[in-house]
């Protein structure tokens, strides 16, 4: 296999990571300039739990 082929998942990785923060980033300051960040930092990490709750493996109870 070659070199470039087995970095190719970290970059997408990265690539996935930047956007992300840029996107966190852009969002942020507008929240801030809009004087509503409090509202947005509640939206954002309720959307993060909710994503990491339909991302979690169903248990068997």
């Amino acid at each position: 296999m070659p070199r470039s082929s087995r970095r190719c998942p970290s970059r997408l990785i990265t690539v996935h990571n930047l956007h992300l923060y840029g996107t966190l980033v852009r969002e942020a300051r507008e929240a801030i300039l809009a004087g509503r960040y409090d509202a947005f930092a509640k939206e954002w990490l309720a959307g993060l739990e909710a994503g990491a709750a339909e991302a979690e493996p169903a248990r068997a109870t």
